[in-house]
């Protein structure tokens, strides 16, 4: 079945990521609009050593282009995970992780979803992951850009003081009234 497809003018493409610790990255800038789910763009970091340990990565993804647009709908699936060994695991770090989408509106960043873990000094919080496959009704027009952001944090005190973050994006997409799936290429 074919589909309607709103082509962008310079679509410009801008990401980044970022280990605090030993670094690994996976995938490439196009994986988060190459319409695979199953491909992405990450980064995990990895601590592992004597002394307090505080680690974190983030991965972020940007796609801006000329002339504004109505967008009626984004979809972002994204992946992030902490995990942390020690007698204090997980405390101190805040948040632990988040996840956020962002619209460009009349020139402005805005953000239309965002998830957040947080974690202070006196309530540890557990090790664990956000899998988010979001898709955010939004009906914002003169819209030139969509940015996604995946972060991880994990803290480990005394022990093994071990810890190991992840965070991906895997897919960026918008849908247009005026002409259907938006194409980021």
């Amino acid at each position: 079945m074919a589909r309607n497809v709103v082509p962008l003018p310079a679509t410009s493409h801008s990401t980044s990521r970022y280990s605090q610790r030993t670094q690994g990255n996976f995938g490439a800038v196009d994986d988060v609009y190459d319409e695979d789910d199953a491909s992405f763009f990450g980064v995990s970091s990895d601590a592992n050593g004597g002394g307090t340990e505080q680690n974190s990565c983030y991965v972020t993804s940007e796609h801006t282009w000329t002339g504004g647009i109505k967008i009626d709908s984004c979809r972002v699936k994204m992946f992030c995970e902490n995990y942390s060994w020690g007698d204090y695991a997980n405390r101190g770090t805040n948040p632990m992780r988040y996840q956020y989408i962002q619209l460009k509106v009349n020139g402005s960043w805005t953000t239309v979803w965002s998830y957040t873990v947080g974690s202070s000094a006196d309530s540890p919080q557990p090790n664990g992951t956000k899998s988010t496959d979001q898709t955010v009704s939004t009906g914002w027009e003169n819209v030139t850009g969509i940015r996604a952001h995946c972060y991880a944090a994990s803290y480990a005190y005394e022990g093994d003081r071990h810890s190991k973050v992840w965070a991906y994006i895997y897919e960026i997409e918008a849908w247009s009234p005026t002409g259907g799936f938006v194409h980021l290429i």
